[in-house]
């Protein structure tokens, strides 16, 4: 994958590790036991692959910047059916955090991103194979909490572009933003789901 962008692009300045996939919405043991190690392969071995590759890709041409993509669970918040996704979302944060102390010397700039709760193809067909009570717990929550691709994207991309210092945290969905938003009632009344059938 380096050696294809690099041919591509001559060089590669950024390289961000985002792919990522969920098991059903279930608590563990409900899930299917096939399920788990996708997740888990995609996830976090992916990530470290992509870190792998781009670290020894970013050495040889002198700089670059790398970062992964946090989700659901790497702050350690926990709600039934995240297990499997949730723990390899913390893991993804503890291994970035071990880079940035590994790659300190390096002329690379390790960094994280944290969207936050973005709707997404990822969330919407996760949503569409939840039980109709539970659909509706899961729409409640995400009016609250997140918010359209469109909105999100820009401030990312932002950070990525300005955000050169190793152990840089771009993220969407702060602490201020999640109280700010359970002390208004302007998020509680939104509706993200309905253009798409839900």
């Amino acid at each position: 994958m380096w050696q294809a962008a690099a041919d591509s692009f001559g060089h590669v300045d950024i390289w961000i590790n985002n792919a990522g996939i969920d098991t059903a919405i279930l608590p563990c043991w409900k899930i299917g036991a096939a399920e788990i190690a996708p997740a888990v392969n995609t996830n976090l071995t992916g990530t470290m692959y992509g870190c792998h590759a781009a670290l020894q890709g970013m050495q040889v041409q002198g700089y670059g910047q790398i970062f992964t993509t946090e989700g659901y669970g790497s702050n350690d918040m926990m709600r039934t059916g995240f297990s499997v996704y949730g723990a390899t979302k913390r893991a993804v944060r503890y291994f970035t955090e071990a880079l940035v102390q590994e790659a300190e010397n390096l002329p690379v700039q390790i960094g994280r991103i944290s969207p936050g709760m973005v709707v997404t193809d990822f969330m919407i067909d996760g949503m569409r194979s939840l039980p109709p009570d539970h659909l509706e717990t899961f729409k409640a929550m995400y009016n609250l909490m997140a918010d359209p691709v469109e909105t999100v994207a820009p401030l990312l991309a932002d950070g990525v572009l300005t955000g050169t210092a190793t152990g840089t945290v771009i993220a969407w969905l702060t602490e201020d933003k999640i109280q700010e938003r359970f002390n208004s009632g302007e998020y509680a009344g939104r509706d993200l789901f309905s253009r798409y059938g839900l």
